[in-house]
């Protein structure tokens, strides 16, 4: 995890807007206007990001032009920001089809000159779906259903699972169809520290009229200034932002939207600092590794002798997903036969069913590890 290099400033050195000032300045403004509302916002943000902010709330007339806000300026997180994503070497998308159900797919030519039907949420190429719908079935439109965790932990969890938030935002909405494309992105990182690659991929790829739907506005982002631009630039090019839990849209409730960003962003700011504190505790005991481990592997206590105190956590293989990460690897089927072999037999990657990507990606880095584990021992799994 890497370090905050700010994180010993001290509280008086850290720059404050002072409410008197602000307060003024944005009254005498919304005299000039014979505006009499004057309801206070007060937000968290990071001290150097201050002045960003409130430029940008001045040119969405949401700040200081006739309402009075507050900053006040609050620790950052060191919470570690990790963007996995894999993307197959598309070529060009030449057909689609509906399934039952209202399902896609997508006839992908690969770089290599072959063809697959791959189904829709298997895809990684949302550029050239999009530039195939524009010149193909421009009637369409794409709503992007984006369901967020933190970390993969939280992906079995049954308050913030990724599956709970599939199933409830598509309770509220209409099901696919022959004019309307239901995309589930499902995303296992931090949205802090940056904007995950999935995320800024939506941002490029969709068109006017489309829409991006979040479970909760939390799990869209958790720091208003890094996703601020990004939310702005969506609403001027007539992309709709919801949230199904709050009900809210970003293009009619701007504020109120930013509000809940914020809050989140507390709350992730605390967080921070007991992951920190963890993390900490683990290095100093020796653990092998801190975190998730790659497939393949599981964590196995130290004991002491009475059984009662972790020692530490050493990284070992594990049997039964090193057997099957060997049968992935020789096979001779295609990713997605092997994948469907799978979850045929019930045979599930740690309670997920397997899909292509997890297959390809598998068959990429098997050799790769395998050569390093000879080469240097355990060391290619410690952090």
């Amino acid at each position: 995890m890497s370090g905050n290099k700010n994180k010993n400033t001290s509280n008086k050195n850290i720059p404050r807007v002072r409410r008197d000032r602000v307060s003024r300045a944005a009254r005498a403004s919304a005299d000039r206007r014979n505006n009499s509302d004057t309801a206070n916002i007060t937000l968290q943000v990071p001290a150097n990001m201050v002045g960003q902010l409130q430029e940008f709330l001045q040119n969405l007339q949401l700040g200081t032009e006739g309402t009075p806000m507050v900053v006040n300026t609050s620790v950052e997180s060191d919470e570690e920001y990790v963007d996995e994503y894999v993307e197959a070497e598309v070529k060009s998308v030449i057909g689609h089809r509906v399934l039952q159900g209202g399902r896609w797919e997508f006839n992908i030519k690969f770089a290599g000159g072959y063809t697959e039907w791959v189904p829709d949420d298997e895809c990684r190429c949302e550029e050239k779906i999009t530039a195939y719908l524009n010149a193909k079935a421009p009637g369409v439109k794409t709503i992007h259903i984006v369901c967020r965790v933190s970390t993969k932990s939280q992906t079995s969890c049954t308050s913030t699972s990724l599956e709970g938030q599939e199933k409830e935002i598509k309770d509220g909405i209409s099901g696919g169809s022959e004019n309307t494309r239901l995309r589930v992105h499902k995303i296992s990182n931090s949205a802090y520290k940056g904007i995950p690659k999935t995320m800024r991929n939506i941002g490029r790829s969709v068109r006017r009229g489309d829409e991006i739907i979040v479970w909760r506005v939390d799990r869209l982002s958790r720091n208003i200034v890094l996703f601020m631009q990004w939310l702005e630039d969506l609403r001027k090019r007539g992309i709709e932002i919801k949230s199904q839990v709050e009900k809210l849209s970003y293009s009619k409730q701007r504020l109120e939207f930013i509000q809940k960003i914020v809050d989140a962003q507390k709350e992730a700011e605390a967080l921070g600092q007991r992951i920190k504190l963890s993390y900490k505790q683990k290095r100093e005991r020796g653990d092998d590794r801190i975190g998730g481990l790659p497939y393949g592997y599981k964590y196995h206590r130290l004991m002491n002798r009475q059984g009662t105190q972790v020692i530490r956590k050493a990284v070992i293989p594990h049997r039964n997903e090193q057997s099957l990460l060997a049968r992935i690897f020789a096979s001779k089927d295609s990713a997605s036969e092997i994948a469907e072999q799978l979850n045929s037999g019930s045979v599930k990657k740690r309670g997920k069913k397997w899909n292509r990507t997890m297959i390809l990606r598998i068959r990429n880095s098997y050799e790769k590890a395998h050569n390093s584990r000879r080469k240097n021992g355990w060391e290619f799994v410690k952090k």
